[in-house]
């Protein structure tokens, strides 16, 4: 995993994108303040530790772990009776929004 994502900074940048604190965060998931600057310094988490902050934050940190899906185009062929169709598919998975807020923090704006 050498082009893994530093969760412990994804998880920093998402929190102070919506206006949480430290202290919040760590009275959500049960844990010290002092323990969630050491989850946030880390690169890799435990997946109970992610699922746990992925609830407390209301975003899933999971879709990080995945890498985008580039595939190459691949020569496809239908038969319907007697047509033949050939040609070419491209599939490409792009990369999530850096961080797409929860509706309720995008309708706090509009006030």
């Amino acid at each position: 995993m050498n082009n893994a994502p530093h969760l412990g900074q994804l998880i920093d940048k998402y929190r102070e994108t919506i206006g949480m604190s430290k202290a919040e965060l760590a009275r959500r998931i049960n844990t010290s303040r002092q323990n969630i600057h050491l989850i946030l310094a880390k690169k890799s988490l435990d997946t109970d530790q992610l699922r746990e902050i992925s609830n407390a934050l209301n975003h899933d940190f999971f879709q990080y772990l995945a890498p985008a899906v580039r595939m190459q185009p691949q020569r496809v062929t239908l038969r319907f009776s007697e047509v033949e169709l050939v040609g070419t598919l491209e599939i490409e998975q792009l990369p999530p929004d850096d961080f797409p807020l929860p509706q309720e923090h995008m309708d706090k704006d509009t006030d």
